[in-house]
């Protein structure tokens, strides 16, 4: 599931989120979303990827995990759903 400015193309994914229950979750790392998540869509990964080509360097991230990019790295951290 990504944000709309992702879905929208007008935003990169910032932060990347593997979900114990195996959702990925994609967000532009703006705090300018409604609240209840409602504007977030459904879209393949791969589609995310063809846009914007750092994101296969999260691919292998495990399930309960982040991973944040910052200064041109994906800083990985333990994510508690």
């Amino acid at each position: 599931i990504v944000c709309h400015h992702i879905y929208d193309d007008s935003r990169r994914a910032e932060v990347v989120i593997h979900h114990f229950d195996g959702v990925w979750q994609l967000v532009c790392g703006k705090h300018d979303h409604l609240e209840d998540c409602s504007d977030f869509e459904v879209v393949g990964l791969e589609h995310l990827i063809e846009r914007q080509e750092n994101l296969v360097q999260v691919l292998g991230l495990e399930k309960g995990w982040l991973a944040e990019w910052s200064n041109d790295e994906w800083v990985l951290s333990a994510h508690n759903d």
